[in-house]
């Protein structure tokens, strides 16, 4: 059994496309879905005074988001937290055929806000560039009625949509780690 088991990863890692050196890729049998899962978030660097959460990682979404909460908070009863989600380009692409590009995707991205929200107000902010030279392109998704205030960022990486999200439930905590989420994206870089 054991065997068996140990082949079908090695077939199943074999299937899967290149890693980029930041992109986290794993495997978990024992997932709760009755089957393999698995999970592709970009690498964070270490942040003085935020955790990261591996339950909640694979918790959130098809592939699982890498989160980073406040020491002294959970998921839960974190008033901001900061994620980084990578999407498979290819998979993405043939779900979405009309959202080929990084823009088509952010316009997905923007769309399904609105749709959940139609009071959500969105702008365009002043990109973040990450150490390895590349801009962001960043957007800020406001909801004051539903306590919810957003920065997001996005970006290309390989065969991933890369998006850093700083999420808050009170506008106080969003302007307060708004420099540590841009420090975050400043020091991520695509080559190691």
């Amino acid at each position: 059994m054991f065997r068996k088991f140990a082949s079908l990863l090695v077939l199943l890692a074999a299937s899967l496309p290149a890693a980029h050196a930041e992109i986290v890729k794993s495997a978990i049998v024992d997932c709760g879905k009755n089957g393999i899962c698995l999970y592709n978030w970009p690498r964070l660097p270490t942040l003085p005074g935020w955790h990261t959460d591996e339950k909640v990682n694979q918790a959130m979404g098809d592939n699982g988001i890498n989160v980073l909460i406040p020491d002294g908070a959970t998921f839960d009863d974190a008033d901001v937290i900061l994620y980084a989600a990578a999407t498979y380009r290819p998979r993405y692409q043939a779900e979405n055929p009309t959202s080929k590009t990084l823009e088509a995707f952010i316009e997905d991205d923007k769309s399904q806000f609105v749709e959940k929200d139609e009071n959500t107000v969105i702008a365009e902010v002043e990109p973040l560039t990450t150490h390895d030279g590349q801009k962001l392109r960043s957007f800020t998704f406001f909801r004051p009625k539903a306590k919810n205030w957003e920065r997001v960022s996005y970006s290309q990486e390989g065969d991933f949509y890369i998006v850093f999200v700083l999420n808050a439930h009170s506008e106080e905590g969003y302007r307060k780690e708004q420099a540590v989420y841009d420090g975050l994206v400043r020091q991520y870089s695509e080559k190691p």
